[in-house]
């Protein structure tokens, strides 16, 4: 099928983090590990690592290079290598060996000193979850179908106001209120362009953790050049919440229904997740490295993301954090891999996430535009 082409065809951009050089007793070395475009590692490639030592101008260098391959807290390989290098030249060091499907770090020393490092992964569309996943049933279906049926007994008593000294570029800044499940109220920037017109609308979830970087987003969404979309972003304590928000948007006349999209990160991106399982009204979702609320074994299944994974049944965006900074990229792909309808996956370093992200997402959303 054409996704899962996609899924293995997916730029792949690594985080692949180290030490520029340290320097030793009685001689200068620098260290570099050698950074080729793929560090994630399919069919029958063998995991290396390599390493460039350049000696100093005016120094012979020598020395020993241990390289360990570490998975979580435990060691799994452990290599030296001695290597020698006349002055202002330099000694290539090669590090293979065997892994199982996962994502696993390296670190390098020399003279007992840590002197760099990186992850890389293999076989990532083979790695499983070592959680016991319970048999659905149907039950997370009937669980989400009674607590929307029970939603819309709360009515949705939205209040609206124009942010004025925001709305003064492309597009109208409103800060909007929305009554959700048990009464409580949902907070929200919406962002539509001035022109009148039909557009998409974007679900942008933030975590409830981010208050900063929520009210930062009033001027961020003033500032988006985007004259293409409608944004709602907005703070949700449970994944009922992206429901309603689904409600306030199907009701608005500049909306083109049909073309409205969730998209979040961590646990904003857990709850988008679960929302796309349980929503047929939103066309696809973007996911950035989503992470649990629950511990494994308190996970109850209408929460539980594997299971959310197998009911989704719209195209799937899935971003992958290398460093694993938000989530284990072994556990995202493991969640990754129980997704049975169309998707693909990136993979990049957390310094570059916004930028590249936001990009992808874009491109995403303007494909699946019906």
């Amino acid at each position: 099928m054409m996704f899962e082409v996609l899924a293995k065809r997916a730029f792949l951009l690594l985080a692949f983090l180290f030490s520029g050089g340290i320097s030793l007793t009685a001689q200068s070395v620098d260290f570099k590990i050698l950074q080729p475009f793929d560090r994630v590692y399919y069919n029958s490639n063998i995991p290396t690592v390599e390493v460039m030592a350049r000696a100093g101008r005016y120094f012979n260098s020598h020395g020993e290079l241990e390289c360990t391959i570490n998975s979580g807290d435990s060691v799994l390989y452990r290599f030296s290598q001695y290597f020698m290098a006349a002055m202002g030249d330099s000694a290539k060091l090669s590090f293979s060996f065997n892994l199982s499907p996962g994502f696993y770090r390296v670190d390098l020393k020399s003279e007992g000193r840590h002197i760099g490092g990186c992850v890389i992964g293999y076989e990532p569309e083979m790695i499983e979850t070592d959680a016991e996943i319970p048999d659905d049933g149907g039950s997370f279906g009937q669980y989400w179908s009674e607590k929307i049926e029970e939603l819309s007994t709360y009515p949705k008593l939205a209040s609206e106001k124009k942010i004025k000294e925001l709305s003064k570029g492309s597009r109208d800044i409103y800060k909007v209120s929305i009554n959700s499940y048990g009464g409580r109220s949902i907070e929200c920037y919406y962002s539509v362009p001035r022109q009148k017109g039909r557009y998409k609308a974007v679900v942008r979830l933030v975590n409830l953790s981010d208050s900063l970087t929520f009210e930062k987003l009033g001027r961020q969404l003033a500032s988006d050049t985007l004259s293409d979309r409608i944004i709602l972003a907005a703070q949700v304590g449970e994944s009922i919440d992206v429901v309603r928000l689904i409600d306030f948007l199907q009701e608005k006349e500049e909306v083109l229904l049909g073309n409205i999209f969730a998209e979040g990160c961590g646990k904003a991106a857990a709850r988008a997740m679960i929302a796309s399982a349980i929503d047929k009204r939103i066309a696809a979702v973007a996911l950035f490295a989503p992470v649990s609320e629950y511990a494994d074994l308190d996970t109850p299944l209408y929460g539980n993301l594997y299971v959310a994974a197998e009911n989704i049944d719209k195209p799937v965006l899935f971003g992958v954090d290398m460093d694993g900074a938000i989530a284990d990229p072994s556990e995202n792909f493991a969640l990754y891999n129980r997704l049975k309808c169309e998707k693909s996956y990136y993979i990049f370093p957390d310094k570059e996430r916004l930028l590249l992200w936001d990009s992808l997402k874009r491109n995403f959303f303007d494909k699946n535009t019906r």
